[in-house]
C-alpha cells in the first residue's frame, strides 16, 4: 500500500511539470506579440507629425535678414512711338520728326534674377530732318531721310524706368532744295552705322511711355504707346 501511494505521488509530480513549463513558455510569446504590435503602430504616429525644416530641405532666414524679392518678367517692349529730332550738322542745328516700332527679341536675359530686369527689342522706322542754310544771298535747305533698324537692350531699374543702349544701321538719302535757278540740285546718300543711348519712363499704369535718346544724329524726345 505504501508503495502504491509513492508511485501515484511520483506520477503526479511528473505530469505537473510539463503543464507549468507550457504555461511559462506562453508568456514570452505574448510579450513578443505585444512588442511587434507596438512596433507596427509606431510609424503611423511618425507619419502624422509635420516634417521638420531640416527634413523638408527649406532653410529658415536668419534673424534680421529679408528674403530676396521675387523676380518677374520685365515690362513689355512692344511699342509704337513718335518723336522730335534736334540734329546738329553744317555748323548748326536742324529739326525733324521720326517714328519707331519696337518688337520683342527672344534673346535670353543678361542679368541675374532680381529687382533689375532686362529684355531686348528690335526697332525699325525712319527720321526726316532738315537744315536751313544760306549761300551768298540765297537760302536753301539740306534734307535727310533716314530709314533705320537696330537692336535695343532695355535695362529696367523698376517697373516704370529703364535705360538702354542701342546699335543701328540704315541708309541715308539726302538732297538739297531751294538752290538758285540755273544751278543743279545735288543729292547723295549711303549706308550708315550708328549707336545711341536712351531713357524710357512709363506714365502711371497705362500704355504711355516717355522717351529720350542721344546718338549720332542728334537728340530725340517723344512718346510711345505699348500695344
Amino acid at each position: 500500500m505504501y508503495s502504491l501511494a509513492l508511485a501515484l505521488s511520483m506520477i503526479s509530480a511528473l505530469t505537473a511539470a510539463p503543464t507549468e513549463t507550457a504555461t511559462n513558455k506562453s508568456f514570452p510569446l505574448q510579450a513578443r506579440t505585444l512588442t511587434v504590435a507596438q512596433a507596427a503602430s509606431q510609424p503611423q504616429a511618425l507619419e502624422s507629425s509635420p516634417p521638420s525644416a531640416a527634413s523638408s530641405g527649406t532653410v529658415a532666414s536668419a534673424p534680421g535678414y529679408a528674403s530676396a524679392p521675387p523676380s518677374g518678367a520685365a515690362p513689355s517692349n512692344r511699342d509704337l512711338g513718335i518723336w522730335g529730332v534736334l540734329p546738329y550738322s553744317y555748323g548748326g542745328f536742324g529739326y525733324g520728326l521720326g517714328v519707331r516700332v519696337a518688337l520683342p527679341l527672344p534673346i535670353p536675359s543678361l542679368l541675374p534674377p532680381g529687382r533689375i530686369r532686362d529684355n531686348w527689342s528690335i526697332e525699325f522706322g525712319a527720321d526726316y530732318v532738315r537744315f536751313s542754310l544760306g549761300y551768298l544771298t540765297n537760302d536753301y535747305s539740306v534734307n535727310w531721310f533716314l530709314p533705320v533698324a537696330g537692336v535695343r537692350w532695355n535695362v529696367w531699374i523698376n517697373d516704370s524706368f529703364a535705360v538702354y543702349p542701342k546699335a543701328e544701321a540704315g541708309y541715308e538719302i539726302a538732297w538739297v532744295s531751294g538752290y538758285p535757278s540755273g544751278y543743279s540740285t545735288p543729292s547723295y546718300g549711303g549706308i550708315f552705322v550708328g549707336g545711341a543711348a536712351g531713357l524710357l519712363y512709363k506714365v502711371g499704369a497705362g500704355n504711355l511711355t516717355l522717351r529720350a535718346e542721344a546718338g549720332n544724329f542728334g537728340v530725340k524726345g517723344g512718346i510711345s504707346f505699348v500695344f
